[in-house]
């Protein structure tokens, strides 16, 4: 217990040694570059920080943001699963979904948001997009875990007559649990990256991408590192939210007695 405690501090202090030398360098860097459209110091972007958390289109934007793109995220994790285990049972539909997995994981996010852009309206891309740049993660990580599913417990389950959701539930949801946990991981980042990304390419209405895209017309750096510092925040809470939601469902599903 000690040990773990011990380990638990040590790695919070190299954390935020790691941190404290990255705001050093950050501070190096704005010294080298002087000029304030450039490279804007640490103490500028707090201060803008600070100004922006009392004005309410701030928060307006972040709350349309964080909408359009939980939205995609919730979206491609449905989806990826679901089509996963079709998948698992249906080859000739694995081969189709496989292809359009792969051709999404290939083509690039700013390419997936142009297309988008002509289809869609520009406040409906930002999920669009965030929904095709997670799901190939979903989807890949989660048929993989249920294609490692052990045979033996499977044809135990068989001799014990289990119906096929028993199976799901008690042996191929608990096989691939690391896989489709470690994707929910990734893609709580990536859906942030994907999102604002799309948002600065379709300027959406108070969206966070739209008001960065305005800090880079007027040269306001300060405030695009200050929205850079919300998006990097809002992503680190993201994957924690959804960690907790997952590992919550799994003990709510795993402990239910509806079989």
């Amino acid at each position: 217990m000690k040990a773990c405690t011990t380990s638990n501090k040590d790695n919070k202090k190299r954390t935020v040694l790691a941190i404290a030398i990255l705001i050093l360098l950050w501070q190096l860097a704005a010294l080298i570059f002087p000029v304030k459209f450039l490279i804007a110091t640490p103490l500028q972007v707090v201060r803008k920080l600070s100004e922006l958390l009392g004005e309410i289109d701030f928060w307006q934007r972040i709350a349309y943001s964080c909408f359009r793109i939980l939205t995609g995220l919730v979206l491609a994790i449905v989806l990826g699963v679901l089509c996963a285990m079709v998948s698992l049972k249906r080859k000739f539909l694995r081969e189709i979904i496989n292809q359009f997995s792969n051709l999404l994981k290939s083509t690039p996010v700013i390419v997936i948001a142009i297309v988008l852009l002509i289809i869609f309206s520009d406040n409906s891309v930002t999920a669009v997009v965030v929904l095709m740049a997670c799901f190939p993660v979903i989807y890949i990580n989660f048929l993989e875990g249920l294609d490692n599913t052990d045979v033996k417990m499977l044809e135990l389950a068989k001799v014990y007559d289990f119906t096929e959701y028993k199976k799901w539930k008690y042996i191929r949801f608990r096989s691939a649990k690391s896989h489709l946990k470690s994707a929910v991981l990734i893609t709580s980042g990536m859906a942030w990256k994907a999102g604002i990304a799309a948002e600065v390419m379709g300027l959406p209405d108070k969206s966070i991408g739209e008001a960065i895209y305005s800090s880079k017309i007027f040269l306001y750096t300060e405030e695009i590192f200050a929205y850079a510092l919300v998006i990097i925040l809002l992503s680190k809470v993201t994957e924690k939210l959804m960690i907790f939601i997952f590992d919550t469902f799994y003990l709510v599903f795993m402990e239910s007695k509806n079989d």
